[in-house]
């Protein structure tokens, strides 16, 4: 299942505006971290329609989603030039300094403004492809 970049924005901006009334918490989510927040949502959300549907149609079984990392080529052409915008919009001086305290790329958005920009790689392979449930 793709992932939709809505509610990867969605979560990067929950944690971004969490990070100014919790100072402790770090001003940039891993975009890892964001991802697997969404997995994690979207998963609970098909897995408890599934488990009404087959209950609707009379069949009593167990629905379970599992959350997946994929590795990829850490030589990816995407990752030289990302292009995703995701986030808060952000002025030059805010872009400026969140580059510089936390390495990542942004890029100017339609004339609104920063965003913090990522790579889009390839999946490779799925981590846990072989994990067993018994």
């Amino acid at each position: 299942m793709k992932i939709s970049r809505i509610q990867i924005e969605m979560i990067n901006n929950a944690m971004a505006a969490y990070s100014k009334t919790e100072l402790s918490h770090p001003a940039i989510t891993p975009l890892s971290v964001c991802v697997a927040m969404s997995q994690a949502y979207i998963g609970y959300d098909l897995q408890n329609a599934l488990k009404e549907e087959l209950l609707n149609r009379g069949i009593k079984k167990n629905v379970a989603t599992v959350i997946t990392q994929v590795r990829v080529d850490e030589n990816d052409p995407a990752f030289e030039h990302p292009t995703k915008p995701i986030g808060q919009f952000m002025t030059k001086e805010e872009a400026d300094a969140a580059v510089a305290s936390s390495g990542i790329q942004v890029m100017e958005d339609a004339g609104r403004g920063y965003r913090r920009v990522v790579a889009s790689p390839k999946p490779a392979e799925i981590i846990e492809i072989d994990t067993k449930i018994s």
